[in-house]
């Protein structure tokens, strides 16, 4: 079954037209169909600012990832989280490149989050994945593009389900 295409407005009125002659209900009224935002497109660049900026901080906490895993205990927890950042960062780098056509990957310019000890970066790290979830479900609720919606609200699900390993490798070994 193929989907059914949106009359046209001008269309849609001399259809209705015909129907309320032959002795439909005059006093309803012809609404304009509503034309979906083009997915990805010149409309979604109000989003870009947000993107590049999650994007930053995605390597960022790529970063610091590697960085704990690097010397303490649940390494394989945090390998696997550092990971997904790195992969979260490049989705979100796409998109923003998608939107404009300009390429956004600032790898090199990002640092690690340097903590005392292991257990206070990965407090850190469990309160940046609770941030960064309830930020991505925030601006999934905000966006009337259906591709960034999916994306956000998939980061955020990403998002929550970092908190819940750092979350239980500190029970583990913290």
């Amino acid at each position: 079954m193929e989907p059914r295409q949106a009359l046209d407005p001008q269309q849609f009125a001399r259809i209705w037209g015909r129907v309320t002659e032959a002795g439909g209900d005059s006093r309803l009224q012809v609404i304009p169909f509503a034309r979906k935002q083009e997915s990805l497109g010149k409309g979604s660049v109000c989003h870009n600012r947000f993107l590049r900026q999650r994007v930053r901080e995605e390597l960022t906490d790529w970063r610091t990832c590697t960085w704990l895993a690097s010397f303490g205990p649940g390494w394989q927890t945090m390998r696997s989280v550092a990971g997904d950042e790195l992969c979260q960062a490049k989705r979100l780098s796409t998109a923003s490149f998608l939107i404009t056509g300009e390429q956004y990957f600032p790898r090199q310019q990002c640092q690690p989050l340097r903590s005392p000890s292991w257990q206070e970066g990965m407090r850190t790290m469990f309160l940046r994945a609770k941030e960064a979830s309830e930020l991505y479900r925030r601006e999934a609720d905000q966006t009337r593009d259906d591709s960034l919606r999916e994306l956000f609200q998939s980061l955020s699900q990403e998002e929550s389900l970092h908190a819940l390993h750092i979350r239980r490798a500190l029970e583990r070994w913290g």
